[in-house]
């Protein structure tokens, strides 16, 4: 199918996906119906300056009124999808941390001895709270926070080591040391990717 046939088609799509009639877009746009019948019927083109307007109306960018879709997923239902998935991956954080808490509180209460060391759940609830995000963002492909993420992974796995290993009474700072390889192969690796 030819650019002309996509546009035409397109506008279709755009103009049914909403449930309007010729004359609804022809009056957002101020043409006339019998413009829009002719640009669906391809026996004429929108100018590029009618393209503009109808890509801004409908919330997708002119190169999808170019290209051969079958469906319509405009930028609104893209932001909409984000949104979501933020507000989800929000819960989901919040929940492990709530659970860190819980846990801090009852240790605090309830083990008088290590009391003062139940501040590790928090350290714990960072560590699985970055852990998780990761393995959720990869579900919707968010390739470009996943070296932020591997990092994100890497130390804060060394410092709930390095703080487990304070409240048992040891100092083992040199846990740190294994982080910078493993930093320098999350960056190899996305400049290799790139």
């Amino acid at each position: 199918m030819g650019v002309k046939e996509n546009i035409a088609k397109n506008i279709v799509l755009l103009r049914k996906s909403r449930n309007w009639k010729q004359s609804d877009l022809a009056e957002k746009l101020h043409y006339t119906d019998k413009a829009i019948s002719k640009w669906e019927r391809n026996e004429s083109t929108p100018d590029i300056e009618a393209l503009v307007e109808i890509a801004h109306i409908f919330g997708v960018s002119v190169e999808f009124l170019l290209q051969e879709n079958e469906s319509v997923t405009t930028l609104e239902d893209e932001k909409k999808k984000t949104t979501n998935r933020i507000s989800v991956l929000v819960l989901i954080v919040t929940a492990i941390f709530f659970i860190s808490t819980i846990i801090f509180v009852y240790g605090f209460i309830n083990n008088e001895p290590a009391k003062y060391s139940m501040w590790v759940a928090f350290v714990w609830g960072a560590f699985v709270s970055i852990a998780v995000s990761y393995v959720y963002l990869r579900r919707f492909k968010y390739r470009f926070l996943y070296p932020y993420f591997e990092s994100g992974i890497i130390w804060s796995a060394l410092a709930t080591g390095y703080c487990q290993a304070l409240v048992l009474g040891e100092n083992v700072w040199m846990i740190f040391l294994v982080g910078v390889p493993l930093q320098i192969g999350v960056v190899l690796s996305a400049l290799i990717k790139k």
